[in-house]
């Protein structure tokens, strides 16, 4: 714990290596210290000495998969994406880590290979149909590729294990709006129901009801969400376009 509260030193950088060092020959059973000494040299960037420190790890541990965990991270740093995927997948294929596959997709995605990142987490999904969080990131991914029948799947398969998964609830709501479905509001309400004081989640189910033609509740619901967020670009402009529609319908009435 002090070794990884020191190595976020970023301007002792001498006294951060002797330390870590020390701690390598009292615990020499152990790669914490090194793995902790050449992720802190990457973020120095000083990668000669960084890849330096992995040979090491190489040499002393059996273990390949956090050695291309760490080349993945030295890869990354330099801005080499290709080569960073390729080197977490190495590691992924020995050692299967979910946080390192979500790291995985989000690269891919960045690089622009959703499909091949959907295939990825679908072929995960096989071996694990009851994973939430493997529906949830896939579910995403199908929805930043505007294919929100397979992103509605996704999220219904949640659901399936966990009813009330707010999360699901509240992105397939609104999916649900778009596609024009009628099960829109009651999905939402419900996520509302779990969920009030959540910001997006009231922003959903007040736009809805908006669309509805529920205007007056629509606002209520809108004022409270724009209240706890402020900052939300998506919740202010949902409020305004209400408020703007709210009070042509008025004048048109009048």
């Amino acid at each position: 714990m002090l070794a990884e509260l020191l190595a976020q030193d970023k301007e002792n950088k001498a006294e951060v290596i002797k330390l870590l060092d020390e701690v390598s020959k009292l615990t020499p059973e152990l790669p914490n210290s090194h793995v902790i000494k050449a992720n802190y040299l990457i973020s120095q960037q000083d990668y000669a000495q960084a890849k330096a420190e992995i040979n090491i790890i190489d040499s002393l541990y059996s273990k390949p998969e956090l050695v291309k965990s760490l080349e993945g991270n030295l890869f990354l740093a330099q801005n080499e994406k290709t080569k960073a995927i390729k080197s977490y997948q190495e590691s992924y294929q020995l050692h299967n880590n979910q946080k390192l596959l979500f790291r995985i997709v989000k690269l891919m995605q960045q690089e622009g290979q959703v499909s091949v990142a959907i295939d990825l987490l679908n072929q995960e999904i096989d071996k694990q149909p009851q994973n939430i969080a493997l529906h949830y990131r896939i579910a995403l991914l199908y929805q930043s590729e505007n294919n929100n029948k397979s992103a509605i799947n996704h999220y219904q398969k949640i659901l399936a294990i966990n009813p009330e998964n707010i999360l699901a609830l509240n992105n397939l709501a609104w999916l649900y709006s778009i596609e024009k479905n009628p099960a829109a509001l009651a999905t939402a309400k419900k996520a509302y129901d779990l969920a009030p004081t959540v910001a997006t989640v009231a922003d959903t189910y007040g736009y809805i009801l908006f669309q509805q033609g529920e205007a007056e509740r629509a606002v209520k619901i809108l004022e409270a969400a724009a209240i706890k967020a402020p900052l939300a670009k998506d919740i202010q402009y949902h409020l305004a376009k209400v408020y703007s529609q709210t009070e042509v319908s008025q004048l048109l009435s009048s």
